[in-house]
């Protein structure tokens, strides 16, 4: 009885709608991506768009906020910056998290549903970078060092 309870609860788990999300790749075109940012104002994915930065733990968006800060508003444009705050208990966002993003001087589009970037390619520990040319994936970059962001994004 033990070992079934096990199986369906393994079978459970593997069935979630992340599971079934495939990992977009090079030469895919980016689905709709609608979120709101820090402020609770819409964003959907546009044309203009030429980086998607993705950032899926905390760590990571903590090493990202002074990089992206740290550019000027001209290199800024053309790239959004979606972190995924699914995990982050709803009170901790509300009274924490959120309210600090809103002193960075640029729009965190939150992911607060995880079903909404599960179709993002993402590595463990890393800034996922898409490079986007005309609605597609031109390049899939993964930085475990954000550092490097702003000369890769000079180099397109």
């Amino acid at each position: 009885m033990l070992r079934r309870l096990f199986a369906l609860l393994s079978l459970c788990l593997l069935l979630t709608p992340a599971a079934f999300a495939a990992n977009l790749a090079v030469g895919d075109a980016v689905p709709p991506l609608a979120l709101a940012d820090q402020f609770d104002k819409p964003h959907t994915l546009g044309s203009d768009t030429r980086w998607l930065l993705f950032s899926h733990d905390r760590a990571t968006s903590d090493a990202l906020h002074p990089v992206l800060a740290g550019l000027t508003p001209p290199q800024r444009q053309g790239v959004v910056y979606v972190a995924d705050i699914s995990r982050m208990p709803a009170l901790v966002s509300r009274l924490f998290a959120v309210p600090a993003m809103r002193e960075l001087p640029f729009a965190v589009w939150l992911a607060r549903d995880a079903a909404n970037v599960a179709m993002l390619p993402r590595e463990p520990g890393k800034l996922t970078v898409l490079a986007l040319q005309g609605g597609q994936i031109a390049a899939v970059h993964y930085l475990a060092d954000v550092a490097a962001l702003p000369a890769l994004l000079a180099a397109r």
